[in-house]
């Protein structure tokens, strides 16, 4: 099984998948960012509207070493046609430079997909042919 995702018009990967907290399931476009470490990173604006359990954190640091205050977020995510409980990081606008409100990423960008989810996958991004894919690694169990 693959999962699909695509560039959008500033050149960002980006995969379309469903999550919810407790509330309805949506579609969230994620931003692909191998760069980010936990599951998943969006604001606490997007985490409020999907009803999402939050926890209080102390700090967490972005990559240029800064710390900011950051709140521990539990979803569940459509990953592979199962249901996947993550957990990330949200962030309030005011408290990260490094990451906005979904308005402001650009047009539907509801955050970021980081390497933990990515752990036991495949990720081929190829920026020549704009195509964007990411599959089960043959050695993991479905």
């Amino acid at each position: 099984m693959m999962l699909s995702g695509y560039f959008d018009s500033a050149g960002r990967a980006l995969v379309r998948l469903r999550v919810r907290g407790k509330g309805n399931w949506m579609h969230g476009t994620f931003e692909i960012d191998t760069g980010a470490q936990p599951e998943f990173v969006t604001s606490l604006l997007m985490a409020e509207h999907l009803q999402a359990e939050t926890e209080t954190r102390h700090a967490a640091v972005l990559a240029n070493g800064t710390r900011v205050p950051a709140h521990g977020v539990v979803l569940e995510l459509d990953w592979f046609d199962e249901i996947k409980l993550v957990q990330g990081i949200g962030f309030r606008s005011q408290d990260s430079a490094a990451f906005l409100e979904p308005s402001q990423r650009g047009p539907g960008v509801h955050g970021l997909i980081g390497r933990a989810l990515l752990v036991e996958c495949r990720l081929t991004i190829d920026f020549g042919l704009k195509t964007v894919m990411i599959e089960r690694s043959k050695e993991m169990p479905a």
